[in-house]
């Protein structure tokens, strides 16, 4: 066999090894659902990630940022979305798998009792799309609003009255307030919404093998897939 053979034998080789390599299948999930409800990410890995490996791909968890994740979406550069609450813009670049994860989900707004409504304090989580749900019902209101990092401080600032109101969803609000502090705050639900998990429309035949894999699933594995955000005992 001659250099120029050799050569060409050495090339595709090469070519045939990094086919046969399979390349990560990125699923991003929010911070902020961790935050919310800490077996968010087991169930991911109990449950979501296995069916993935089954149709031969090659799952990789990545947590970002609520914020980066939503820029990710919009631009449509991530294989899957871990869970989302139904959006237009989302099924812009991704397909829901038809069962949602829950439909247990509401964004409220949450006030200290008895304000006015001259004007108000309102915080959110950088990222939280319930904030435009408020301002589209209260647009009259005036209103200073207040961007923070994570839940915590927006709890935080709920709970030292440094803030007259919050926007968020509903998981675990209660648990981070005493009972008489949760019982005084006056609830509004502005939206309640169902959670999915989202597969880029670039990988429709992959959304197909997941929904076939899906249906397959025994019944307790299909409540935790559905009911993984729940604060299940």
């Amino acid at each position: 066999m001659n250099s120029r053979n050799s050569i060409f034998l050495v090339l595709l080789l090469g070519i045939i090894s990094s086919a046969a390599v399979a390349t990560d299948f990125v699923i991003a999930v929010g911070e902020s659902q961790l935050q919310i409800h800490p077996r968010v990410e087991s169930y991911l890995h109990e449950v979501i990630l296995p069916i993935y490996r089954k149709v031969g791909l090659k799952p990789k968890l990545v947590i970002l940022p609520m914020a980066r994740l939503r820029i990710l979406q919009d631009k449509g550069e991530i294989d899957a979305v871990g869970g989302s609450i139904y959006n237009p813009a989302i099924e812009k670049n991704y397909l829901p798998i038809s069962t949602p994860i829950t439909d247990e989900v509401s964004i409220n707004l949450y006030r200290l009792p008895k304000l006015g409504t001259k004007e108000l304090n309102v915080a959110f989580v950088k990222g939280e799309t319930g904030i435009n749900l408020y301002k589209q019902k209260y647009g009259a209101i005036k209103t200073k609003f207040h961007e923070v990092r994570n839940r915590e401080i927006l709890f935080s600032m709920m709970k030292l009255k440094r803030v007259d109101a919050m926007v968020t969803g509903n998981f675990s609000v209660e648990t981070h307030f005493s009972p008489a502090e949760y019982k005084s705050l006056e609830i509004e639900q502005l939206q309640r919404v169902t959670v999915s998990h989202y597969v880029n429309r670039k990988h429709s035949e992959i959304h197909k093998k997941l929904e076939s894999e899906i249906k397959k699933l025994d019944q307790k594995k299909k409540f935790r897939l559905f009911h993984f955000i729940k604060n299940e005992k």
